[in-house]
């Protein structure tokens, strides 16, 4: 007797493996669509971006169907050399559950084909959903966060006297803290800025304070997404000084929008920097004698954050080229350690945070945005650990420690239950159901200051104006007012008055 699937769906999209792999699935696993993806481009970084578009498109039409049950989304990669760092992907399934929670994705690395449909039959029939798998030596792997020990044995501060360093997005805030600790530590360094922008001189009026702590600054217009500008602009490094000792690759920028709304352009303008720029710079600097290229990454890679699906698949890709480069580094292709540090929200520098998203940190991970001390202090214990990949907290440990150890790479499967409600349960219901409307309208109307009569429960918010911004107030009302703890996530899934109030 066969276990009915708890999905209304089930997707298998297989990453650069051979089609007569997904003719035997087919076979094997009735009832799965599966999506073989290809991409005409030959290297890794423009592959990368390729299929990261062709997931987006999968996943988009997914949610755009509104699925009335569990979907699943199964990506199966090659967990060999370069092909691994298609795992980046994990960014954007991740993200796509936060803004649906209806689907539920997994990448999933394998070494070899063997018993492929076997495996991935196995892992849509658990309990509990994985996210990140590998195949790996007859064994399973799953990737989970485990806590640092803070411990004063690990620290160690990275830049040296007379050091040559190389900033990318160094015009930005979190550019500018390091350039000016690097310039406090590390005595007659010099420091190399680079962005898109050019030269202006509020840019040099900031870098005062940096030159005047010893250090010499010098500013260089360059587009890290242009392979031969990089190429120019390490070769340049080269001859004027004669050494590079680090990169901090800071470039980034978010066009946040949810899945259904995001365009190709922002995704495109969102990736580039983070994807390319990181590859341009590895390949520019790959013979130098580097001491450590550290990767300016963000928890949204990690754990994927609504409204940034290409901002999660970009910081995952950079998680990921930090394992395979230290690898390469181990075979003697490269020099020095590579370090990809998952960044929350700074209290200074980056994105300004503003008081509805502080609250709705607190109250949702324990976190609060993290103080520029505690950040640099969190990257000198992270180079002296040795790992690939750290995530940066700050705020309540518990809490912290509650939320993400817990649920981070596992995501519960309802089962598909179905029962009938006595006459005087549908009557109860429906009166708590017009008092929850009711409510929920109050609360619609004072926060955007709108007539009541001019609220339809069966239109979506956004077409009252919501934002991420207001979403996130309207969340941390509801959790003041009733003692509930909603995410503005939610909004995405139920977007109506209507479809909300059923939910509560």
């Amino acid at each position: 007797e066969t276990t009915a699937s708890p999905y209304l769906q089930h997707v298998v999209m297989l990453c650069e493996l051979k089609e007569s792999i997904q003719e035997d699935l087919e076979n094997h696993l009735p009832g799965v669509r599966c999506i073989t993806l290809q991409a005409e481009q030959k290297n890794i970084e423009e592959r990368f971006l390729s299929y990261t578009e062709q997931v987006f498109q999968e996943v988009k039409k997914i949610l755009e169907n509104k699925p009335k049950g569990q979907v699943l989304l199964q990506l199966v990669i090659s967990s060999q050399q370069e092909q691994r760092l298609f795992s980046g992907l994990s960014g954007l399934l991740k993200t796509a559950h936060l803004e649906n929670s209806k689907l539920i994705g997994q990448v999933i690395e394998v070494e070899d084909m063997e018993q492929l449909a076997e495996k991935l039959q196995k892992e849509s029939s658990m309990s509990s959903i994985n996210s990140h798998i590998r195949y790996q030596d007859s064994k399973r792997w799953v990737a989970e966060w485990k806590e640092m020990k803070d411990t004063q044995d690990t620290v160690k501060i990275p830049w040296k006297d007379q050091g040559v360093y190389l900033i990318t997005g160094g015009a930005g805030g979190l550019g500018l803290s390091f350039a000016q600790d690097i310039a406090r530590q590390a005595k007659s360094a010099t420091i190399i800025l680079t962005g898109r922008s050019a030269l202006t001189q509020e840019m040099q009026t900031k870098w005062q304070g940096i030159v005047t702590l010893g250090a010499r600054v010098e500013y260089r217009q360059a587009d890290v997404t242009d392979r031969s500008a990089v190429n120019r602009l390490v070769t340049k490094i080269q001859e004027e000084f004669g050494v590079l000792h680090g990169i901090l690759h800071c470039a980034g920028v978010i066009r946040d929008n949810f899945i259904l709304k995001k365009t190709q352009e922002e995704m495109q303008e969102v990736l580039s920097p983070k994807v390319l720029g990181l590859v341009n710079l590895d390949q520019a600097a790959k013979d130098m004698k580097l001491d450590f290229f550290i990767l300016f990454s963000s928890i949204a890679g990690s754990l994927g954050n609504a409204g940034q699906a290409d901002y999660a698949a970009a910081n995952a890709f950079m998680d990921a080229y930090a394992e395979y480069r230290n690898e390469l580094a181990a075979r003697q292709q490269r020099h020095g350690k590579t370090l990809s540090m998952n960044w929350p929200l700074w209290q200074d520098g980056g994105m300004g945070v503003d008081e509805a998203t502080k609250e709705m940190m607190m109250r949702s991970m324990g976190m609060i945005a993290l103080q520029t001390a505690s950040g640099i202090q969190a990257l000198y214990q992270s180079i002296g650990d040795g790992k690939n990949q750290v995530m940066v907290m700050e705020g309540k440990i518990m809490r912290m420690r509650q939320k993400l150890l817990a649920v981070t790479n596992s995501i519960p499967i309802q089962a598909k239950i179905s029962s009938e409600s006595d006459a005087n349960g549908q009557i109860d219901s429906s009166q708590l159901l017009g008092k929850i409307e009711n409510a929920l309208m109050q609360a619609v109307s004072q926060l955007l200051k709108v007539k009541l009569s001019d609220i339809d429960i069966s239109t979506e918010l956004s077409e009252y104006g919501f934002d991420s911004i207001t979403f996130t107030e309207f969340a941390n009302k509801l959790n003041q007012d009733y003692k509930m703890e909603l995410t503005p996530t939610v909004f995405f899934e139920y977007p109506t008055i209507q479809s909300f109030a059923e939910y509560l």
